[in-house]
């Protein structure tokens, strides 16, 4: 039985690019898929952690503890795009539309 060995890809922490590159093809992105899902997918096959992506992906400076909301208006799409390989409107449809003008639970309307 052969064992296959990878080699170890090492990721450049302070901007969402590989230093010696990264396991991620745009083709194993479904049409409609979550951002959730395909930055799982990254996360996964590269082994980097959660906290390090929240805080690429997002456009502001953010606590990458809390995490970043799945809206288009805070997640870098453009940077996404770049670095993924996966078509931007793929990268658009995967987020959820900005909430403004959005009734609340509270009866009142905000814009």
């Amino acid at each position: 039985m052969d064992i296959m060995n990878l080699p170890i890809m090492l990721f450049d922490e302070r901007k969402l690019t590989p230093s010696f590159g990264y396991v991620f093809d745009a083709k194993w992105v479904a049409p409609y898929e979550s951002i959730v899902s395909i930055l799982w997918k990254l996360v996964r096959m590269n082994r980097l952690p959660g906290h390090l992506i929240a805080t690429l992906v997002a456009k502001t400076s953010i606590d990458p503890y809390e995490g970043v909301a799945a809206w288009r208006s805070e997640v870098d799409m453009r940077r996404l795009h770049r670095v993924l390989k996966v078509p931007l409107n793929s990268i658009r449809s995967s987020l959820l539309p900005d909430l403004s003008g959005i009734l609340c639970a509270g009866s009142e309307f905000h814009s």
